[in-house]
């Protein structure tokens, strides 16, 4: 299987899990009495330092946004580099959650510290790993995607 194919595929569903997590900081945002677009305003924090701490939606939200997704994208590629689409539902599912929450602690321990602090601080850490819990489940269908694009487009 081509490393183009592999890669449409990680962005496929990088993109998905992307916009799943998203789905769930926007509305624990709201659940939690906040304006729904605070955490993505967090994650843009490190390129717009302190208007980054408004509750504003604004082009603030969309670099959050767009950072969101494209770690999404490039998460979800890597792993479609690496699996096999021959993989069981369940391998693929348990890999998926094991890398997804393994990257998820490594960064909050060594890359959050350092280059943003705010979105540890404001943002609760259970909907944070929460959506690095949904993340993995959806990056666990990249094997499925696999199959799927194989047979799509090389018409096997």
């Amino acid at each position: 299987m081509g490393l183009l194919l592999r890669s449409l595929s990680g962005v496929e569903t990088g993109m998905f899990g992307g916009v799943v997590t998203l789905v769930w900081l926007l509305a624990t945002g709201w659940l939690l009495g906040a304006p729904g677009w605070v955490i993505p305003n967090l994650i843009a924090a490190p390129f717009h330092g302190q208007r980054s701490l408004t509750a504003d939606f604004s082009f603030v939200t969309l670099s959050g946004i767009a950072l969101h997704l494209l770690e999404c994208g490039l998460a979800a590629v890597a792993f479609a580099w690496l699996a096999s689409p021959e993989w069981p539902a369940g391998r693929s599912l348990l890999v998926g959650l094991v890398l997804s929450l393994g990257a998820h602690g490594l960064m909050e321990a060594f890359l959050l510290e350092r280059w943003n602090p705010d979105l540890l601080s404001y943002a609760p850490p259970v909907v944070l790993w929460t959506g690095g819990v949904l993340f993995g489940i959806v990056l666990g269908c990249t094997p499925w995607r696999l199959r799927s694009m194989r047979r799509d487009f090389l018409l096997e």
